[in-house]
């Protein structure tokens, strides 16, 4: 039941993300296909929309490692564990819950014991960060114990990049470096020594994928032309759920890096609601076909103002 909870919700934020984001492209995409063994060691510029869009597109399922606040509630807990996510606690959440931690450690490595994913963001906070902050120890302490146990888990590099954190409609990047494992210890035996190995691999390798910049085009002048109608047309079924939303979220989230993450969770949300009162409306003042093709139409409708939008 959680495989198919977690993979309905894969596709529905899969689409979601076609309406929300103008263009999203891989560097490397091939990594997409990964098998576990595996530790994602990503780059974390944009709150839980980060590993939203790593889980939408891994081909394999995803375990998170997510900020423990947010399982909290008893059904939040309930759902996020649904999504594979694994809380990590920080002294801010209280020292009691430190604890805690080495449960979800364990946990990761029982993941990666059988042939799974876990994503670990490695910088280990969240600024809206364009450059690349110290890494923590999480991640190689995870890859440690599981080399110790001889579970062959590899690690690879995510770099994540957004036009902006708050437009709708952005483009986004996703570069993936080289896996790489045990072999790159060489041999030495000293904890502390195979550490810093690998956060110094993954350093490296995140900043060359920094480096990495996508050079986005804007639609032609006769491809524009044809969309203009659409794309009105998905601005005018659309406007009286976006701009409330975001009149909403916005007070509520500009003062921390949210914002970007809570409107998609929201409008994903909601959509399906709105999308069948629109064709309950229309059904009622038309026919029921009328209403349907809307219902099918206002997603197309929705893309074509995301493409047409400068």
């Amino acid at each position: 039941m959680q495989r198919i909870f977690y993979l309905f919700i894969k596709v529905w934020v899969r689409l979601s993300l076609l309406i929300f984001c103008k263009k999203i492209v891989f560097h490397n995409p091939g990594q997409l296909r990964a098998k576990g063994p595996l530790l994602i060691a990503a780059h974390h510029p944009n709150s839980f929309f980060d590993a939203i869009l790593i889980g939408a597109f891994m081909q394999q399922p995803v375990h998170f490692i997510t900020r423990g606040d947010v399982f909290n509630k008893k059904w939040a807990r309930a759902i996020l564990r649904q999504l594979n996510m694994m809380p990590i606690y920080r002294i801010r959440d209280g020292k009691e819950k430190l604890s805690l931690n080495q449960q979800t450690f364990n946990q990761s490595v029982e993941v990666l014991k059988n042939n799974g994913i876990v994503l670990i963001f490695v910088e280990g906070l969240c600024e809206h960060q364009t450059t690349l902050l110290p890494l923590k120890k999480g991640a190689p302490r995870i890859v440690l114990s599981c080399w110790q146990q001889g579970i062959p888990a590899q690690v690879l590099p995510v770099w994540l990049r957004y036009h902006s954190f708050t437009q709708f409609g952005k483009n986004i990047e996703i570069s993936f470096g080289q896996m790489f494992g045990e072999s790159l210890t060489n041999g030495t035996t000293n904890d502390g020594a195979i550490i810093n190995q690998i956060n110094q691999e993954t350093h490296s390798q995140l900043a060359q994928l920094y480096l990495i910049q996508h050079l986005f085009t804007t639609i032609g002048n006769t491809r524009r032309y044809l969309l203009a109608l659409p794309a009105l047309l998905g601005w005018m079924l659309h406007a009286p759920l976006y701009i409330p939303v975001r009149a909403i979220i916005w007070p509520l989230t500009r003062k921390d890096i949210h914002f970007d993450s809570v409107m998609f969770g929201v409008l994903t949300f909601v959509y399906p609601f709105y999308a069948g009162m629109i064709a309950l409306i229309i059904s009622y003042f038309t026919t029921g076909y009328y209403g349907i093709f809307a219902l099918l139409v206002m997603p197309l409708l929705a893309r074509c103002y995301t493409i047409y939008k400068k």
